[in-house]
């Protein structure tokens, strides 16, 4: 049936429209990039990792979700004054990488997601230059109240694939403010995860 999935992208572009009119998108200045840390291992899957890992949580997202975002990434390069191939794209939670091939598949090759630990590297103060952030963070810990604070305080675009129990969570009506206005893509169908 492709009324549900017509009309719920129709609304999503219009309120991305509605941002752009607004202003609320900005080419900001990005933040500078210093050396990757290193931090305590852990390994998965016979793989080091420079940061804690829990092994059920450590999965790669699914391409279908990738193609429910893409119209959203070509409207924000349109809004920054980007070709498609020149928005940089942050995803900060490696888990074995396939992000950088699901979303060079789809026109945006300019991926940034290594091996490193996201919490040592906001510490100090290495952030990679980025137009926005799409990830799919743990949901484990306080992992997703973690990426929210930062996703809120960078002021730019972001794109987070999180299940619904984050919006009811203690800690989300108090980091979002009154100032930011989230909106959601919800999918037909279930997304699948693969564990590498």
């Amino acid at each position: 049936n492709d009324a549900p999935a017509s009309s719920a992208k129709e609304r999503m572009l219009a309120k991305l429209r509605g941002i752009k009119a607004s202003g609320g998108l900005t080419n900001q200045a990005p933040a500078r990039r210093s050396s990757s840390s290193q931090g305590a291992s852990a390994k998965v899957g016979g793989k080091a990792f420079p940061f804690p890992v829990d092994a059920k949580d450590h999965c790669e997202t699914g391409a279908s979700a990738y193609d429910d975002i893409t119209c959203v990434l070509h409207l924000l390069a349109e809004r920054l004054g980007k070709a498609s191939a020149e928005l940089q794209i942050y995803d900060p939670y490696y888990c074995d990488g396939a992000v950088v091939a699901n979303l060079a598949a789809r026109g945006f090759p300019s991926v940034y997601n290594c091996r490193e630990d996201f919490y040592k590297v906001i510490e100090d103060g290495g952030v990679p230059e980025y137009d926005v952030l799409v990830t799919n963070p743990p949901y484990s810990a306080d992992h997703m109240e973690r990426m929210l604070r930062f996703c809120v305080a960078s002021k730019k675009p972001w794109l987070c694939l999180v299940p619904n129990f984050m919006y009811t969570s203690d800690y989300y009506k108090e980091v979002l403010g009154s100032h930011t206005k989230p909106f959601f893509v919800t999918p037909a169908v279930r997304y699948e995860y693969h564990s590498p």
